[in-house]
């Protein structure tokens, strides 16, 4: 197997993980041209790429992604939500 002695990346979804803001993921994008903790390509280029460390780090950006998605359903369900009540709120009114 080639991932002997690796551990995949589960940690992202342990509480204590500090995932980004996707305004600081965004802020380090613009400044370093790559995501945090995946080389650059002219670092790459440089020094190659070592395959199974690879995908353990794209098997992290993929977690980290898959928090991003659900705490956006999770914000997409609660305006959602708050358009129904106020929609209800504004029928009300309407009909006085």
């Amino acid at each position: 197997m080639d991932l002997n002695g690796a551990l995949a990346p589960d940690y992202v979804f342990y509480d204590d993980y500090k995932l980004r803001s996707l305004l600081e993921l965004q802020k380090y994008i613009e400044e370093n041209g790559h995501l945090p903790n995946i080389p650059s390509a002219k670092q790459m280029e440089k020094e190659g790429v070592l395959l199974k460390e690879m995908n353990l780090k794209l098997l992290e950006k993929i977690e980290e992604l898959t928090l991003y998605l659900l705490g956006q359903d999770k914000t997409i369900k609660q305006e959602q939500l708050k358009s129904r009540l106020l929609e209800q709120r504004l029928q009300k009114l309407e009909q006085q």
